[in-house]
C-alpha cells in the first residue's frame, strides 16, 4: 500500500469473459426464456453484420439447449441470444444485480467484453446467492471504542426482490 494504493479488487476493471454470461442468462429467464430453449451453437454464426462469434476451437454443436449452452459456455448460443433478448436487458440486469460500471449495449456485452471490477462480479453474483436481494458489499460493519461498545455500525440497505426470486432461482438452477 505505501507503494501502490491501487486496489485490484475494488478499482480495477477487467474482463470478466465468460462469467458475464450470467447476466445474460438471468436476463433471458426475466424476459420468459425457457432454460429448455434450443439454440443455434454452430461456429461462427453472423450474429449481425458486423459480428460473427464463434466458439473455443470454433467448434460447431448443432443446436443444444440453453441449459447446455450455458454448461458449455458456447459463445455462438450465447451471441444469437443476446441479440435476441436485447443488449440493453443484458445491461440492465447486470446493473440490477450489483454492476456499477458503465456498460455499453453492445451483443457483445455477452462475452465479458466490458470492464468490470472483481468485487461488482461478487456483489453481483452475492444478488443470485440471496435469491435475488442486492446487498452493496462493505468492508467495515461496525467501529467499536475501547470498552467494545459500539461508536457506528453500518446499517443494511439491501434491494429486497431486485431480480425476482423465481429468476434469481431458475438461474442458479441452471449454472449449478
Amino acid at each position: 500500500h505505501s507503494t501502490d494504493q491501487f486496489n485490484l479488487a475494488t478499482q480495477a476493471r477487467r474482463q470478466p469473459g465468460s462469467s458475464f454470461k450470467t447476466f445474460t442468462l438471468a436476463a433471458a429467464i426475466n424476459a420468459g426464456v425457457s432454460p429448455d430453449t434450443t439454440l443455434n451453437a454452430n461456429s461462427p454464426v453472423q450474429v449481425t453484420p458486423n459480428w460473427a462469434p464463434k466458439n473455443f476451437g470454433n467448434v460447431s454443436y448443432g443446436n443444444v439447449s440453453l441449459k447446455e449452452a450455458t454448461w458449455n459456455s458456447y459463445n455462438t448460443a450465447y451471441g444469437l441470444l443476446a441479440h435476441e433478448i436485447g443488449a440493453q436487458s443484458i445491461v440492465d440486469m447486470a446493473h440490477t444485480m450489483g454492476i456499477k460500471s458503465e456498460l455499453a449495449p453492445y451483443d457483445s456485452i455477452t462475452l465479458g467484453v466490458s470492464g468490470v471490477s472483481p468485487l461488482e462480479m461478487a456483489s453481483a453474483y452475492g444478488t443470485l446467492a440471496t435469491t435475488g436481494t442486492q446487498r452493496d458489499p462493505v468492508i467495515i460493519t461496525q467501529i467499536l471504542d475501547k470498552d467494545g461498545d459500539v461508536i457506528w455500525a453500518h446499517e443494511d440497505a439491501p434491494t429486497v426482490d431486485a431480480v425476482d426470486p423465481s429468476v434469481a432461482y431458475a438461474t442458479t438452477q441452471v449454472l449449478q
